[in-house]
């Protein structure tokens, strides 16, 4: 499988599958309904996939300022994808995070999370 990198990274490494990728400050994915905000620019490193899939890996990040965190993207464009995040949120703990972006971004936070790491998950089975 080929990988790439969308948008600029601070720094990535791949080892053996284990990949370390530090985000520039302020990059983002999430388009506000009530405001001008729209970030679309934080880098992933991704892979095209077709038909169905499952996509699992420990998520792990630094949680050094509000919003930093590590997710899964599934990306179609820059105004439509989910995002499955282990975040340092807002209401001053860390939670995994859903963001459904289609034109504007709806996002849910989870309960209270301490671990150090998550593991996460996507499935996507069949066109609909």
């Amino acid at each position: 499988m080929e990988y790439a990198l969308l948008n600029q990274a601070v720094s990535i490494s791949n080892n053996h599958g284990i990949i370390e990728l530090t985000a520039p400050p302020g990059t983002d994915y999430f388009i506000d309904i009530c405001s001008d905000y729209k970030q679309c620019n934080a880098p992933f490193y991704y892979t095209n996939v077709e038909n169905d899939f499952i996509f699992r890996c420990a998520v792990e990040p630094t949680f050094n300022t509000i919003y930093d965190a590590g997710c899964i993207l599934v990306y179609e464009s820059q105004n439509k994808w989910i995002k499955f995040a282990y975040e340092n949120t807002d209401l001053g703990y860390s939670s995994v995070v859903s963001v459904i972006t289609n034109g504007f971004s709806d996002d849910c936070n989870g309960e209270r999370a301490e671990n150090k790491n998550i593991f996460m998950q996507i499935v996507r089975k069949g066109s609909d």
